[in-house]
């Protein structure tokens, strides 16, 4: 599971995204790593596990964001290669559409399924998906939006959580952050910060991207935990061209 909310502005995006795994596959990431990709600046927490990561974000204020996937009838089964790579790969973007046609570019069936969330300062918000076969995309608008994956009962937790983030809209980044470390409705599987027998949200990161740059913080603890402690931060300079 991972809980994704992103808002966007006229030249602005917000987002937060809770990152659910089992501790034990040591994955915790415990850096940020800085670098760049055709000339263009990024950042993303990197998981030692794969190398790769489930967030990232560039100069250009590109905002990338991966779900896992589970396609009805989808055999589990090991992807020749690790779904973090993808955005690593994708970040040489300056836009959602160039983005995209990055991830495109790279065959479905080498990776296992996936939701890839793009969004830049201004135009449409876009959905990648993979069923483990081909792409598939959709064009979401420009709205506040939440996303929810999930290998339990993904339906069951999207109607748990959605009328909380609609609640949490209206009281601005303060109900935000609350549903973020949120155990409402209870706390368990369906709950934003969720607990479920040895998989737990393990991380939460937050990214702001407006004409001035982007700004990431990163918690490598529960979000439930993360009150009082200091988060790793990364910040890019503006590449607007």
């Amino acid at each position: 599971m991972c809980t994704l909310s992103l808002i966007p502005g006229p030249s602005r995006l917000q987002a937060r995204m809770n990152r659910d795994e089992s501790p034990m596959r040591g994955a915790e990431a415990r850096s940020i790593s800085l670098g760049s990709s055709q000339g263009l600046r990024h950042c993303f927490p990197l998981d030692p596990f794969s190398g790769g990561t489930w967030l990232g974000a560039n100069a250009a204020g590109l905002l990338l964001f991966l779900l896992n996937g589970y396609p009805e009838g989808w055999e589990q089964r090991r992807a020749p290669r690790s779904r973090g790579e993808l955005i690593p790969l994708a970040l040489g973007g300056r836009g959602p559409s160039e983005a995209a046609d990055l991830l495109r570019a790279q065959a479905a069936d080498r990776y296992g399924p996936c939701r890839l969330v793009l969004a830049g300062l201004e135009g449409p918000i876009l959905e990648l998906r993979s069923d483990g076969q081909a792409w598939t995309a959709l064009e979401h608008g420009r709205r506040p939006l939440l996303f929810v994956s999930s290998g339990l009962d993904e339906a069951a937790a999207l109607a748990a959580r959605g009328p909380l983030f609609e609640a949490a809209l209206a009281q601005g980044e303060g109900g935000l952050d609350a549903f973020h470390r949120s155990h409402e409705p209870v706390q368990g599987p369906t709950s934003v910060c969720m607990h479920r027998g040895v998989s737990r949200s393990v991380s939460l990161s937050v990214l702001e991207a407006d004409r001035q740059g982007v700004r990431m913080r990163y918690w490598p603890l529960p979000p439930c935990e993360i009150r009082g402690s200091d988060p790793l931060e990364a910040s890019l300079e503006p590449d607007l061209r």
